[in-house]
C-alpha cells in the first residue's frame, strides 16, 4: 500500500488484515473475508463487468456470501454477474434492504443508474439490463442488528444496523482482524479533516449510528470507495464525521433562513463540496445525494422541503 495526503490507498489484492485482502480498483475496492468460507463485501456496479471475469469464477475466487451495506444502485450493481460466475453464491443484508431490493420501481432505477454508469466509465459491454435482472436481487439471508456469520477458521462477521445514509444501511466488522465495514454511513471520506455527510434518510438516524458505531473495537476502517483508514485516521474518523455532518446542518438552515429553496441551497453549496475525492463521484450521483440531504435536515428542522 501507499500513503497519500494520510490517505491508504488500496492496491489490488493489497492484504488489509490476515483474513482480509482488497480487489478492484481505486474507486471500487472490492474486500474479500477468508474463513473456511469467503465473503465479499457489497457487488459494485454492471460497469465493473471484466474486473469480476477475472477475479471470481471457477478459476478464481469462489465467495459462499456477498453482504451488502445498503441497497444502493453502487453497491449492489453486480449481483447478477457474480450469481453466474459464481453459482451458488449467497446475498446476505439487513431485513430492510430485502424487502426494498424486492420492489419493481427500486429494481428499475438500480438498473437504470448502473447504465449511466456505463457512460461515466467508457463500458461499452452488455446493457445493464442484460447484467442485472429484479432475480438477482434477491437476498437469501436477512440479517438483524448483532447476527454474525461463521466463515469458519475462528473468522467471524458481525451485523450492526446503522440507519442514516438509508434506512436500510448496515456496517460489518470482522473479527479477530477488527476490520470495519461500513459504506456510505460511516460518511464520505475526503481527507483526515473532512468526512462529507451522507445521509439520504434521518441526520438524526445517522449521528446516532455513527456515535453508536464509534465504540466498536475496530483498527481499521474499509471505506466503501477509495480505501482504507488505519491507525490515528481511524480512531478519529467518526469525531470528523459528525462534526461535518453538524457543519453541514448549519450551512443548509442558514440558507433556508434567507428564503432559499433546496435547489438553490444545493448550488450555493456544491462548489464547496465537489473537490478532492468527491470529484470521483459521478455528478449526477453527486447531485441526487446532496438535494436529498438538504430536504432531510429541512424535514427534521421543521423548516419544510
Amino acid at each position: 500500500m501507499r500513503r497519500l495526503e494520510k490517505t491508504v490507498w488500496s492496491q489490488p489484492q493489497d492484504k488489509v488484515s490476515e483474513h482480509v485482502v482488497t480487489l478492484g480498483s481505486m474507486a471500487f475496492p472490492f474486500f474479500f473475508v477468508r474463513g473456511r468460507q469467503g465473503a465479499l463485501i457489497d457487488a459494485g456496479v454492471t460497469a465493473l463487468l471484466s474486473l469480476f471475469e477475472e477475479r471470481f469464477g471457477p478459476s478464481g475466487l469462489r465467495p459462499e456470501w456477498v453482504l451488502l451495506t445498503h441497497s444502493h444502485y453502487d453497491h449492489v450493481g453486480g449481483l447478477g454477474i457474480l450469481r453466474r460466475r459464481v453459482p451458488g453464491i449467497r446475498a446476505a443484508a439487513s431485513r430492510l434492504a430485502a424487502e426494498v431490493l424486492r420492489r419493481e420501481k427500486v429494481v428499475s432505477y438500480i438498473i437504470e443508474m448502473n447504465r449511466k454508469d456505463h457512460a461515466n466509465y467508457g463500458f461499452a459491454g452488455p446493457d445493464a439490463a442484460e447484467l442485472l435482472s429484479a432475480a438477482d436481487l434477491r437476498v437469501e439471508r436477512e440479517l438483524c442488528d448483532g447476527d454474525e456469520l461463521d466463515l469458519g477458521g475462528g473468522v467471524t462477521v458481525s451485523a450492526h444496523d446503522a440507519p442514516g445514509h438509508t434506512k436500510d444501511s448496515m456496517c460489518f466488522l470482522v473479527r479477530p482482524d477488527g476490520v470495519l465495514f461500513g459504506g456510505e454511513a460511516l460518511g464520505s471520506y475526503v481527507g483526515p479533516d473532512e468526512v462529507q455527510a451522507q445521509f439520504s434518510s434521518s441526520l438524526a438516524d445517522y449521528l446516532a449510528s455513527l456515535r453508536r458505531l464509534s465504540a466498536l473495537p475496530f483498527t481499521t476502517i474499509a471505506l466503501p470507495h477509495h480505501g482504507l483508514l488505519t491507525g490515528e485516521d481511524a480512531r478519529r474518523h467518526f469525531a470528523v464525521a459528525i462534526r461535518c455532518a453538524q457543519e453541514f446542518r448549519d450551512r443548509v438552515l442558514s440558507h433556508a433562513a434567507r428564503g432559499h429553496e433546496p435547489a438553490a441551497i444545493a448550488d450555493a453549496l456544491e462548489p464547496a463540496l465537489r473537490h478532492g475525492l468527491a470529484e470521483l463521484q459521478p455528478r449526477h450521483a453527486f447531485r441526487v445525494n446532496l438535494e436529498a440531504m438538504i430536504r432531510v435536515v429541512l424535514r427534521e428542522a421543521g423548516a419544510g422541503a
